[in-house]
C-alpha cells in the first residue's frame, strides 16, 4: 500500500468507550486516536449515530464523559439519509453485518472519512467484511475508508504535530 495523507477518521462507538473507560493498549490506543483529531490534526467525522448510541449508556455519569469528549472532537457530523440508509441496508445484506455496523460504514464512506477505526473485529474489522465493502464501494463510485484498529492505526501513521499531518503507512 502506498503511503497516503490520513486527512479525517470515524471513530466507532466503541472506540470512544474505550478511550473514556478502557485501559491497556485498547484505552491507551483509542485515547491517542481520537487526541490527533482533539489537537486538530486530523478531522473526526462524527454521525448523528454515534452521538446517539453514546447517549444511550445507562450511567448518567458515563454518558457525559462520553458525550463531552465527543463533543470535544467531532469536527463534523455527518447525519442519517435516505441515501446512507440505502447504502446501509445494501452493507448489511450483502455483508451480513449487524444494522447499526453498516449504519457506520456507510456513515463513514459517504462522509469521506479516510479511516474508520473501531474494536469489533467480530464483524468490521476483518478481511472479508473489509473486501466485500470496497467491492460494494467501487460499484456504487464510493470511496472506502481503510478498516483498522486503533492499535494497528497507531503502528500504521507516522505523523508530525509541528506540520499537523498523519501518513498511513
Amino acid at each position: 500500500m502506498m503511503p497516503r495523507k490520513v486527512r479525517a477518521v470515524y471513530y466507532d462507538t466503541n472506540v470512544f468507550i474505550e478511550a473514556s473507560i478502557g485501559e491497556g493498549e485498547p484505552g491507551d490506543d483509542s485515547r491517542f486516536a481520537l487526541s490527533l483529531a482533539e489537537q486538530n490534526i486530523m478531522v473526526c467525522v462524527g454521525s448523528t449515530a454515534i452521538k446517539k448510541e453514546l447517549g444511550f449508556t445507562h450511567d448518567p455519569e458515563l454518558r457525559r464523559l462520553l458525550l463531552s469528549t465527543y463533543e470535544s472532537v467531532a469536527h463534523l457530523q455527518v447525519s442519517v439519509t435516505r441515501d446512507t440508509r440505502r447504502v446501509a441496508h445494501k452493507y448489511s445484506k450483502d455483508m451480513g453485518v449487524k444494522s447499526m455496523d453498516a449504519l457506520h460504514l456507510a456513515l463513514a464512506s459517504l462522509g469521506r472519512a479516510d479511516v474508520f477505526l473501531s474494536w469489533n473485529r467480530e464483524d468490521i474489522v476483518k478481511a472479508t467484511t473489509i473486501e466485500t465493502l470496497r467491492k460494494i464501494n467501487r460499484s456504487l463510485r464510493i470511496p472506502t475508508p481503510e478498516i483498522m484498529t486503533p492499535s494497528e492505526f497507531r503502528e500504521r501513521i507516522r505523523y508530525s504535530i509541528p506540520r499537523r499531518t498523519v501518513i498511513l503507512c
